[in-house]
């Protein structure tokens, strides 16, 4: 299990000067609203994925006077060789891995698979179907790292294919499916083998899913139901020409693996209309607890120590304490290494959770274990 050994943060949103000592297993951090708490998550969730999941702008993470945010992580007590990260708000981004200037996130990602759990999480049940398929493609990557490629090569043909729809609109049938019909072929192409290995994952991923459900929500019948983005009764290619007269009056693309979902049921409705909010939150707890493992089982087939490390959120809004303490038992048979924050201090001890657990009050940018 490769851990992280070492957080330090600085000029991150409101953190400065943050250095800390992990725990391998669980880390609480509570603290005032504004404390800093969601930010030491938020700062790790850059370092993963490159990217915040409050914002897409850069400025807002630069605490106020700064030029620049920086992040290191130390992996396994290699402080020297760890991750680390800066950012600046005129868009320059440096990222290293074990000391080797990174061009991309994909190495970065691989070795810090991260999990997140917060309000947003609720969009998998409640929102449209692109966090469900981004949650699938999360797992396709860490499963099969080279399934990178065929995703960026649909989206590069999906990009290419949409701009054209776009300046063809108001010309000839014939011609227009003529200039599409190449990038027709690498559409479909890329997307029938896109879909398979979607429905690899879907598959695998529901019968892991179904375990937690039956120890986190037992009252309940779930079904995850794999949708495509198109009939798959026919070719994805004779999709596209049989749709191109609705393609070419929209400027874009109006089926295909873009379009895919999930649809999950609780019981005979849909789960969104049928869960309560606390019931919701546990299913986005199994969902994610589900991944996790999928992911922790692969890297033991590959023979490497990476397991995903859990950013939980505010945990205690809508669970019981009942219900965190199920939460936290999953997490810790699971193995993995978790920062959870909460307003109050929790009561969770060591000796209850059956884990190493470091508590960490968080005060206007500032961490110190307690």
């Amino acid at each position: 299990m490769s851990v992280l050994s070492r957080v330090k943060v600085d000029r991150f949103r409101n953190l400065e000067a943050v250095d800390i000592t992990p725990s391998p297993s669980f880390n609480f951090f509570y603290g005032a609203n504004g404390s800093g708490k969601t930010s030491l998550l938020e700062a790790l969730h850059c370092v993963s994925v490159g990217r915040s999941f409050r914002t897409q702008k850069i400025r807002p993470l630069v605490s106020e006077g700064f030029p620049s945010f920086t992040v290191f992580l130390g992996i396994d007590n290699q402080m020297a060789a760890g991750i680390g990260l800066s950012k600046s708000r005129a868009g320059k981004t440096e990222l290293n891995l074990l000391s080797v200037p990174q061009d991309n996130w994909k190495d970065v990602a691989e070795r810090l698979p991260v999990q997140l759990i917060n309000s947003e999480s609720f969009l998998i049940l409640d929102g449209g179907a692109k966090p469900r398929r981004r949650l699938l493609d999360w797992a396709m990557f860490h499963v099969e790292h080279s399934s990178l490629n065929l995703l960026r090569r649909f989206n590069r043909a999906l990009k290419q294919r949409n701009s054209l729809l776009k300046t063809l609109h108001t010309g000839s049938r014939k011609k227009a499916l003529e200039a599409l019909l190449p990038w027709d072929r690498e559409f479909s192409e890329s997307g029938t083998a896109l879909n398979i290995k979607r429905q690899e994952i879907a598959t695998k991923l529901d019968d892991i899913l179904q375990d937690y459900l039956n120890r986190l929500l037992p009252y309940f019948s779930f079904e995850l139901i794999y949708k495509p983005g198109w009939d798959v009764s026919t070719s994805l290619l004779s999709q596209l020409e049989s749709s191109i007269d609705r393609d070419l009056a929209s400027g874009t693309t109006n089926f295909g693996p873009h379009r895919g979902d999930i649809v999950i049921y609780a019981g005979k409705s849909i789960a969104k209309e049928t869960l309560s909010r606390g019931q919701s939150k546990m299913f986005v707890c199994s969902l994610k607890l589900a991944l996790g493992k999928m992911v922790s089982d692969r890297y033991a087939d590959y023979g490497t120590q990476y397991s995903p490390v859990f950013l939980l959120d505010d945990l205690p809004s809508e669970l019981d304490n009942r219900n965190q303490e199920l939460v936290l038992h999953e997490l810790a048979n699971l193995n993995v290494q978790c920062f959870i924050t909460s307003v109050d201090k929790p009561k969770f001890t060591k000796e209850k959770l059956k884990r190493d657990a470091r508590m960490f009050h968080v005060e206007h940018g500032k961490i110190a274990e307690a």
